[in-house]
């Protein structure tokens, strides 16, 4: 299975916060908060918040690297 930004949650932009994930993946944002602190899920601290790119989670949903496409 390819990652494709166009299919692969179209409804978010390519970039999420916790709050959005938790949404995705049924789960409370503190145990998103708790996942992205332990790397769990991959993500990119700016500051305080964390931002998390689609194709990080399409890493933590699909359990591997996604091969881009486009």
């Amino acid at each position: 299975m390819e990652y494709n930004p166009d299919t692969f949650l179209p409804e978010y932009e390519e970039v999420l916060v916790p709050k959005e994930v938790g949404n995705v993946i049924r789960k409370g944002e503190k145990k998103v908060l708790y996942m992205l602190r332990t790397g769990e899920i991959r993500s990119i601290r700016d500051g305080r918040r964390y931002i998390i790119p689609k194709y990080y989670l399409w890493e933590y949903l699909y359990g591997s690297s996604p091969q881009k496409k486009g």
